[in-house]
């Protein structure tokens, strides 16, 4: 399995995760948002930078995000 492959797959059990953690917990999804690439490249990560702009202008109560697994 290719890498990319490989993390599409951890994105969406990442996302199936999150959900069941949401019910659990009594969250409401209101959006969701992923995005492939790595952290390492921070500069260029388009999805990450708008929700940091989002989280600043907007009064954001919290938020749900994944970590990848081994």
């Amino acid at each position: 399995m290719e890498a990319e492959e490989r993390q599409a797959l951890s994105i969406d059990s990442q996302l199936k995760e999150m959900y069941r953690v949401a019910e659990r917990d009594g969250l409401t999804v209101a959006t969701v948002k992923t995005e492939a690439h790595s952290a390492k490249d921070s500069g260029t990560r388009e999805v990450f930078n708008q929700i940091i702009a989002e989280i600043k202008e907007v009064n954001t109560t919290g938020f749900l995000h994944g970590t990848p697994t081994a």
